[in-house]
This record gives structure tokens, C-alpha cells and sequence, in this order.
């Protein structure tokens, strides 16, 4: 199972190891709001979530989702 990102990369959340919610205020625009995904092989991949319409939070729910799968399976 292979997870798109919205900058057109695939990703096998097998190998990743860390998500986390990153925010922060910018002196110009404002307010920014990230998820950051840490993969095992040490790449890192940012998806903004600041954006009307950002798939961030469903990216991280199949992230999370096949990781609980997974799981069971070693039940």
C-alpha cells in the first residue's frame, strides 16, 4: 500500500517512523500548520496543512490506520 502526498510522491507507510503536527506563526503571512513524516531511511517529507482543502489529515489517518492494522496482525 503506497500513500500519495500532495507533491505527486508515494510513500509506504511501512517505513515511517514519526508523524507530528508542527505550527507556528510567520511575521507575514500569519499562521502555518504542517505535518511532518520521518522515514525510517532518515527522509523527511513536509505536507502543509495551512491550506483550505489540504489533505494533510487524511494522509495522516492512513498513516495511522495501517500502522493499527499491522498491529493486529501480531496479536
Amino acid at each position: 500500500m503506497l500513500v500519495n502526498l500532495d507533491n505527486g510522491v508515494s510513500i509506504n507507510p511501512d517505513y515511517v517512523v514519526i508523524t507530528e503536527w508542527i505550527e507556528g506563526e510567520m511575521p507575514l503571512d500569519g499562521h502555518y500548520r504542517l505535518l511532518k513524516i520521518t522515514m525510517s531511511t532518515g527522509a523527511i517529507h513536509h505536507v502543509d496543512a495551512s491550506k483550505r482543502g489540504s489533505r494533510a489529515h487524511l494522509i495522516a489517518l492512513k498513516i495511522q490506520k495501517f500502522h493499527r492494522d499491522q498491529e493486529g496482525l501480531f496479536e
